[in-house]
């Protein structure tokens, strides 16, 4: 008799809930990055700011040639293209009134990496991660970012350490992102030049 009364409680609060969402369903509204478009810059001016940070200026249509461009006037401003989507969650354990609420995710930047064809420096031979030479910056933001903080459709990276030689690289950006995918970039060659 135990066993038929809690089988039929257990029935009872089962529909109970179903009816509940069953007017409104969840909405989970996920944003992804699934590629990103780099492209060379070369940063024209920077000035400092009051929140500690560098404001830089750089110029999209510079072309830069085949005599290469200093390190510290080289930029790489970066779009990220998002992906939005969503899907309904008909089934739902909570009652109606947190059942209509929307849910948003952000699939973002777990890490960043930046690789290049050649040695950077003695510490970075061809193929090592230059991450910890470059600042990353979210958007037009004058902070650094930490590569998670980075959210938005557009980043920017410059390099704040000078290469030990003159050489031509070609530079890959990859990003590992939250929901474990990760996608990948090469930009053109670009010789990066020491002061």
């Amino acid at each position: 008799m135990k066993n038929l009364f809690a089988i039929c409680s257990i029935s009872t609060l089962l529909l109970i809930t179903l009816s509940a969402c069953e007017d409104c369903e969840t909405e989970v509204n996920k944003i992804r990055i699934v590629s990103l478009e780099p492209q060379l810059v070369k940063i024209d001016s920077i000035s400092s700011t009051i929140e500690g940070g560098d404001t830089y200026f750089y110029n999209s249509n510079y072309a830069i040639d085949s005599a290469g461009i200093t390190f510290d006037s080289l930029g790489i401003s970066i779009y990220n293209n998002l992906e939005s989507f969503s899907r309904r969650n008909n089934f739902s354990l909570i009652n109606s009134a947190y059942a209509c609420d929307p849910v948003f995710y952000f699939y973002g930047i777990d890490s960043m990496y930046i690789y290049s064809d050649q040695a950077y420096d003695a510490n970075h031979p061809a193929g090592s991660n230059l991450r910890d030479l470059v600042g990353f910056r979210n958007g037009y933001s004058v902070v650094e970012s930490k590569d998670n903080e980075i959210q938005g459709s557009i980043c920017f990276i410059n390099f704040k350490s000078a290469p030990d030689q003159n050489k031509t690289h070609v530079l890959t950006i990859k990003y590992r992102l939250s929901n474990g995918n990760t996608t990948t970039s090469v930009l053109p060659k670009v010789k990066i030049l020491k002061p």
